[in-house]
Parts: C-alpha cells; structure tokens; sequence
C-alpha cells in the first residue's frame, strides 16, 4: 500500500490527476453542451460538436492554466495563438474521428463523443504539457 501512495505522490503523477480532474469538468461542459444541442433541440451534429467543443475548450484552457500547469504567463499576444493552434489540431484530429464513428461505425452521438473523448486524452495532455503551458516555451 505504501508503495503505491509513493507513486501517487509524484509530482508527474499529481500533475496528470489534476489535468484528469480538470478535464472531467471540461467535459461535462463538452458533452452536456452537446446532449443538449443534438439531442434535445435536434441541431446537426457537426454544429452541436462545434460548439460543445468551444464550451469544453474553453472550460479547460482556464482551469489548466491556473490549477494544473500553475502557468502564470501574462503575455496573452504570444500564449493564446500558441493555444489555438494546439487547440486546432486537436479538434481537427477529434472531428475526423467523431465522424468516423458516427458516419462510418454507425454509433450512437453520445457515444461516439464519449469515445472520441477518451481517445483524445493522452494527445491533449501531452500537448498542453509541453507545449501550451510550458513556462520554458514562453520564456
């Protein structure tokens, strides 16, 4: 048992929990955004993926900066495009995979976006870890 409290100590270890933490609160905005477009009101999905994603993303972008990465970079002119483009290239690789589930696998919307969710973890952490919120990349 002490062993593995020892794991969790880790500062690489607490980090990743928190990003976890951070990230389930980013997507109940994320997915109750879109159950509430595509399912309730019956927009389209590819708008009702849209704007749940901006929902999430930007429930995330302010709970990491703060909570998870402790960023405290002012510079918003140089930070934000940097987050964009991160932010980008994750919904580009989220969308094509969203459709690929829905069009091509035939699953269900939501869990299709729950899928779609849990396989975009890893990618997401990594690139807000060393790149979006790393201190030595805006130094």
């Amino acid at each position: 048992m002490s062993y593995i409290i020892k794991i969790l100590k880790r500062p690489g270890v607490q980090e990743f929990s928190r990003y976890v933490a951070v990230g389930g609160l980013a997507t109940v905005a994320d997915w109750g955004t879109f159950y509430v477009f595509s399912l309730e009101w019956k927009i389209d999905f590819h708008i009702a993926f849209v704007v749940a994603f901006i929902a999430g993303t930007t429930t995330h972008y302010c709970l990491n900066k703060r909570y998870t990465f402790k960023n405290t970079y002012t510079n918003l002119k140089k930070h934000i495009p940097v987050y964009l483009l991160s932010v980008c290239f994750a919904f580009l690789m989220s969308f094509l995979l969203m459709k690929a589930l829905v069009s091509g696998c035939h699953l269900h919307l939501m869990v299709a976006k729950m899928s779609t969710t849990a396989s975009m973890l890893i990618l997401n952490y990594v690139l807000h870890k060393y790149i979006t919120f790393n201190k030595r990349f805006f130094s």
